[in-house]
């Protein structure tokens, strides 16, 4: 039971933290209409390390329903994306999300029943959860809106012919720059977290 509790009390602090990081500049750093390097697969790291897949699939579906409520005025780049149409727009903020933590949690389990050691476990799910997140969430982008008028806009704008060089240029960038903060500050705040538990 007190482990059941345990449990509740860090998910409300890891939820507590993210919708901060959501609603103020802590959470997303825009730099540029569509560019925004996202801090949040962080709280998700953390809740992965915790309790693996559960952890993840959890804090990533807390990711996924604010990253949409970004959509309303927030965030420019999602508020295009619900004008043109709200249901896509569901599917493109929350199901990346639920998969990245999934996949990131299932990963997490598999190395620990293998008995990898703590910090390589933290680095590699702290690479792979923005990895992830960036992955779904740009194939489901293209899937879903590649032909609207807004997305073939942005590639005329930036000068880009054919998908994947409209894909690099667009978040090659902030994937990069997000992959790099995660792993440093994932792995940081995971052996921070499990010094504390002991």
């Amino acid at each position: 039971m007190n482990n059941k509790i345990k449990n509740i009390t860090v998910y409300s602090v890891l939820i507590a933290i993210m919708v901060i990081m959501a609603f103020t500049p802590l959470g997303y750093i825009r730099i540029g209409t569509g560019i925004e390097i996202t801090l949040m697969s962080i709280p998700v790291i953390v809740g992965i390390a915790l309790s693996g897949m559960k952890g993840g699939l959890v804090l990533g579906a807390v990711f996924g329903i604010t990253s949409f409520i970004q959509c309303f005025g927030m965030s420019a780049f999602g508020a295009t994306l619900l004008s043109i149409n709200p249901i896509f727009t569901v599917i493109t903020c929350l199901v990346p999300r639920l998969l990245m933590g999934l996949i990131a949690g299932g990963v997490s389990d598999l190395m620990n029943k293998k008995k990898c050691k703590k910090t390589f476990t933290y680095a590699v799910v702290s690479v792979l959860t923005p990895l992830l997140n960036t992955v779904f969430f740009v194939t489901l982008l293209m899937l879903l809106f590649g032909q609207s008028e807004f997305i073939l806009g942005l590639q005329t704008q930036m000068g880009t012919t054919g998908i994947w060089a409209f894909v690099i240029a667009m978040f090659g960038v902030n994937a990069g720059l997000e992959i790099a903060l995660c792993l440093v500050a994932g792995t940081a705040i995971c052996k921070a977290v499990e010094k504390a538990k002991r």
